[in-house]
């Protein structure tokens, strides 16, 4: 996995989401998962950092509570006013 900053754009080599910057200041952006909303940098940052993981898990794998993962996709989804389950079901819903 390997994200990539830069001042206007984030993406992943294994996710198609990425984060656009809207403003000049750079503290204003959007996902592509979460088009509704306008983030902060770091809350883009951590959007496609979830992405970016749930993408990683192998696709046999059921996305649930009990995994490994989950305790870390709940505290990112968290720090998105998220639960992990609505995270997932939003990410996916995007695909």
């Amino acid at each position: 996995m390997n994200t990539i900053v830069t001042t206007e754009y984030m993406t992943s080599d294994v996710t198609t989401h990425t984060a656009t910057r809207l403003d000049c200041d750079g503290d204003l952006w959007e996902v592509t998962w979460l088009p509704d909303r306008v983030l902060s940098r770091n809350e883009a940052i951590t959007a496609v950092t979830f992405a970016e993981t749930v993408a990683s898990v192998p696709a046999e794998s059921d996305l649930r509570p009990g995994l490994p993962v989950w305790p870390v996709l709940a505290a990112w989804a968290g720090e998105l006013g998220l639960t992990p389950a609505a995270a997932v079901a939003l990410l996916e819903g995007c695909q």
